[in-house]
């Protein structure tokens, strides 16, 4: 619950005699402006290369593996006495292994585009499974993905206006493709899924122009609240570099949500990321890394 300097030199100076099995402290603890200075100067490249090597070293991914990554803006980093925008943070998350991989910051949420590749070429993701929303459906995210030798599972939306008008036109001239149905019971509603994938592209315009394009696929979700009964029904395409396998698909789907649920909200609720005033040079991404290592060993 330490999530501002003075807390935390406050923390240390009460468990300094605990903090000594590790490091001598000849001094004592860094005063809270010394810790500010030392976070807001602190290059976050090289931290988050550190971050990636710890990861590396403890984590170990077998093929299939779900990495989802997706973007969070840190809201309270804004300085509008400076001019300076929010930043909003890339992250790559191991959805099986529930660990954060790695980060890539950038100023604005339409730079996702550039961050995303540069994210990934720092990722070891070999026979991993890459999940990503509307916003990652780039044919250079695809091929990057590919060049990495893993596997990619794309939303595809109106950014890709034409592409999704081309995979919608597929699944109406094959409207009895068998689908993996799951049902999802929790948090007051039954939520049914349907899954289904097709890997007959020949009436797929473009589909040459996206690296390793493989199939195509189609979620029909159908909520009903169990205190109303009021139902809601919303259909997602996407596009893979997997063959058509309406179940492994429509799992990897379904997992690309833990970047939501089990990272970006424990930041928010928990660590109290968007409510943090940390607005100093490089004070903001620096105290994500730390929050996200804290994360990972819980």
């Amino acid at each position: 619950g330490m999530d501002d300097w003075t807390s935390i030199h406050m923390f240390g100076c009460l468990k300094l005699p605990w903090l000594r099995q590790y490091l001598p402290y000849k001094h004592g603890i860094p005063s809270h402006d010394v810790l500010g200075k030392v976070f807001a100067v602190l290059d976050p490249v090289q931290f988050s290369s550190c971050f990636r090597d710890w990861v590396n070293d403890m984590a170990e991914f077998t093929g299939g593996e779900v990495i989802a990554i997706d973007g969070k803006t840190i809201c309270g980093s804004d300085d509008k006495a400076s001019g300076k925008s929010a930043l909003h943070v890339v992250s790559a998350y191991a959805s099986g292994n529930r660990l954060c991989l790695g980060q890539e910051a950038v100023a604005e949420k339409s730079n996702e585009i550039t961050a995303i590749p540069a994210l990934l070429r720092l990722l070891t993701v070999k026979n991993c499974i890459i999940t990503i929303d509307a916003m990652g459906c780039q044919k250079a995210i695809a091929g990057t993905i590919i060049e990495k030798e893993a596997d990619y599972i794309l939303m595809v939306k109106d950014n890709q206006q034409e592409l999704r008008e081309q995979v919608e036109k597929v699944f109406t001239m094959n409207p009895k493709t068998e689908a993996d149905i799951t049902i999802d019971a929790g948090h007051g509603r039954i939520e049914q899924r349907s899954c289904q994938s097709i890997d007959n592209l020949t009436f797929l315009d473009d589909k040459e122009g996206w690296p390793g394009l493989k199939s195509i696929a189609k979620v029909i979700s159908e909520r009903t609240d169990k205190r109303s009964g009021k139902k809601s029904r919303e259909t997602r395409y996407y596009i893979s570099s997997l063959s058509a396998r309406p179940k492994v698909i429509g799992n990897a789907i379904r997992s690309h949500w833990a970047i939501e649920n089990n990272l970006h909200w424990t930041l928010d609720m928990v660590f109290k990321e968007d409510n943090s005033l940390k607005k100093k040079g490089n004070s903001a991404i620096n105290y994500n890394i730390i929050a996200k290592m804290a994360l990972n060993i819980i």
